[in-house]
């Protein structure tokens, strides 16, 4: 429970390129609200330390993302960057609509280079709506893990994947069938493996469980795309 980290959560665009069913930020292709970098920088100066969390939407595509990971990677105020994504980004090299796996891993490791200078925690998302709608994003998750393993990363560093299921009855099984292919592809010893709660798009959801509130070990800030900090 250290108080003396802080965290800011920027959401720094509505705007997604998928449109997940139970999304939680009400997020897709229809949304058009981006977080200004001015906006973005008149969060993190008062801070003499903090960690950035960008997230969405999809933060990926905001027009000024590489331009606010390197603010923050250059900052020394920075202390850690943790990027919540759908990797729909994430560059690979596909042949004849097949992935090419050795210039794909040059293309992923080229794309999370620009995250090495700072302790950096990436959280992919796995959820059926993006394996159905791309028949490449688990080889993908797959490529992710490969070349995180075989890059040098500041300590503190971390590949996370955030894996959400649809439970049971909505369900057959509580989509046990991904926790299975993520154990073939032994990625699920890095999964933070949990079912969609009741909020978001999932709100009137009988079936899910209510969102229950975790104590936070640090004092967090909540910044919105158009710029409004919730405290």
């Amino acid at each position: 429970m250290n108080q003396d980290i802080t965290r800011l959560y920027f959401a720094l665009t509505n705007f997604c390129n998928r449109a997940c069913e139970l999304c939680s930020c009400h997020s897709d292709p229809s949304r058009g609200t981006f977080l200004s970098f001015e906006q973005f920088l008149d969060i993190l100066k008062p801070h003499a330390h903090y960690e950035a969390q960008l997230e969405g939407g999809e933060p990926t595509i905001h027009p000024d993302f590489e331009r606010m990971v390197q603010y923050c990677m250059n900052d020394q105020a920075c202390d850690k960057v943790v990027l919540c994504t759908n990797a729909v980004v994430v560059p690979i090299q596909l042949h004849e609509g097949q992935v090419q796996a050795e210039a794909s891993l040059v293309k992923v490791r080229q794309w999370l280079s620009q995250f090495q200078a700072k302790p950096f925690v990436l959280k992919p998302s796995i959820n059926s709506h993006l394996i159905q709608h791309s028949r490449v994003h688990m080889q993908k998750m797959v490529l992710l893990a490969k070349a995180w393993d075989s890059m040098e990363w500041k300590e503190g560093s971390q590949l996370l994947y955030n894996v959400r299921r649809i439970p049971a009855p909505m369900t057959p099984d509580g989509e046990q069938w991904m926790v299975e292919q993520l154990k073939t592809l032994e990625l699920y010893e890095r999964c933070n493996d949990f079912f969609y709660q009741r909020y978001g798009k999932a709100k009137d959801e009988e079936d899910l469980a209510v969102p229950y509130i975790i104590s936070n070990p640090v004092k967090f800030y909540l910044i919105a795309p158009d710029g409004k900090n919730f405290d």
